[in-house]
């Protein structure tokens, strides 16, 4: 009997568990949730920063004159910005959504796009046919490479050994050799090149040319094309997806999005979306595409799984280049960071963990395990605390945390905390003893005296 009950109680438990997980709705957490779209808007010479879960726009920087190219490095810290207007690139914090410097290169840059190191950055300067090398170390201009007629967009191969950059004026793309910084090749393309992309997988390079309303596709091992795919009406820019299965093409004349399938260099779908759209980029899981649409002020997303606008949004005047990255946040650890060797109820020198951190959004909060007893960590990352026990050396791990719950750790050492030496407790226990024994000492020889003197009087009586 008892074991028909609990048979019935373990059956009813399981249809309880399965009616919970069936009726409550599940947290998971999505492929691409990190991701943000940053929208060059040329019309107010702003950067738009849209949350690619929900879709908002949630902050708007002032940059340069007449914002067009954007490029995000490979860390998600820094956004670079082509204002053509002014001839400079701003550099913008995304942990803070500020320009933080601004770098000056050649007429009207354009193009941009970053090495996958983060080290460089290529910069297509329209006017006078040139393209800006920058070191992102310390954000200056540091070479100048001359190529084609009329520089435009500009892509870089995943190992950033060679950069292609497009030129609008004689229908070519020009190769370059990072490592030397100069033209080794230049490819014949389709009548006014603009926007170009780089399969991840390094094998082909896409070029939209929008006056004949194709794209040229390009064998990277011998630097020919070797296709020729129609698409729709003003083909501008262009995004891969991350298994480079799928183009997809920025139409800005009829207002659509075409889809090649670069097994077959066919299109698959056209996809309507919203006025005169440029610029096009692809979340990291590649689950959705975000267009620029430069006369009606919106961006439209895209669905991929099922080819259609799920989502317009809102942003700046003339939206034209985007581009979506992923904000990782970094702990770098420094020798600086571990605590020394102390003894116990020795207060310890502060110790500042913050500035290890880049990435992410702030504001930053610290935590810490393992730590030695009654040492501690505020939650600005500084390090403080007199230790309370003695213990051998080791090691804690620190945590930070960003606005939007990222984390990343580093692990600290710290030196063994020493008792105080017992020896030097012996010392005091003899010092606070000694006046003891003085005063025994005193009394003694007082007693001994007395004792002398009672003896002789009993001698004199005798």
């Amino acid at each position: 009997m008892k074991m028909k009950r609990t048979k019935r109680m373990i059956v009813v438990s399981l249809i309880l568990a399965l009616l919970f997980m069936v009726v409550m709705p599940m947290t998971v957490n999505a492929a691409g949730s990190d991701d943000r779209a940053y929208v060059a808007n040329e019309g107010d010479n702003t950067v738009s920063v849209i949350n690619t879960v929900t879709n908002t726009v949630i902050a708007t920087i002032s940059v340069g004159d007449g914002p067009d190219g954007i490029a995000i490095s490979p860390d998600g810290s820094r956004v670079y910005v082509t204002n053509y207007g002014d001839d400079t690139v701003s550099v913008i914090n995304t942990a803070t959504n500020t320009v933080v410097d601004t770098i000056t290169v050649g007429d009207d840059p354009w193009g941009i796009a970053i090495s996958p190191n983060g080290s460089r950055v290529y910069v297509a300067n329209v006017s006078d046919d040139t393209v800006s090398v920058i070191n992102t170390a310390t954000n200056t201009e540091i070479d100048t490479i001359t190529v084609g007629d009329g520089p435009w967009g500009i892509a870089i191969s995943p190992n950033g050994s060679r950069v292609y950059v497009t030129n609008v004026n004689d229908n070519t793309v020009s190769v370059i050799n990072t490592a030397t910084n100069t033209v080794i090749d230049t490819i014949t393309v389709g009548s006014y090149p603009y926007g170009i992309a780089m399969s991840p997988n390094d094998s082909r390079v896409y070029v939209a040319n929008f006056s004949d309303d194709t794209v040229s596709v390009i064998n990277t091992a011998t630097n020919t094309v070797v296709d020729t795919i129609t698409v729709g009406d003003g083909p501008y820019y262009m995004a891969i997806s991350s298994d480079s299965s799928r183009v997809y093409v920025a139409n800005y004349n009829d207002n659509t999005v075409s889809v090649i399938n670069t097994s077959t260099n066919t299109v698959v779908a056209t996809i309507t979306v919203g006025d005169r759209p440029i610029g096009i980029a692809i979340t990291s899981d590649s689950s959705k595409v975000y267009v620029t649409n430069g006369s009606d002020d919106t961006v439209s997303v895209i669905n991929t799984a099922t080819n259609t606008v799920v989502a317009t949004i809102t942003v700046g005047d003339r939206p034209t280049g985007i581009v979506i990255g992923r904000l990782s946040l970094t702990f770098t650890d420094s020798a600086s960071y571990d605590i020394p060797s102390t003894k116990v109820g020795t207060a310890i020198t502060p110790i500042n963990v913050s500035g290890g951190v880049s990435g992410g959004r702030m504001p930053y909060t610290f935590s810490a395990t393992g730590l030695p007893a009654g040492i501690t960590i505020s939650s600005a990352g500084v390090i403080s605390g007199t230790p309370t026990t003695a213990s051998p050396a080791g090691t804690a791990t620190v945590t930070v945390t960003d606005v939007d719950g990222r984390t990343a750790s580093i692990t600290i050492a710290y030196g063994e905390i020493t008792a105080v030496k017992e020896e030097v407790r012996e010392k005091d226990d003899e010092q606070k003893l000694g006046v003891a024994d003085y005063t025994m000492y005193a009394v003694t020889i007082a007693l001994i005296s007395l004792t002398g003197l009672a003896v002789l009087r009993i001698k004199k009586k005798i």
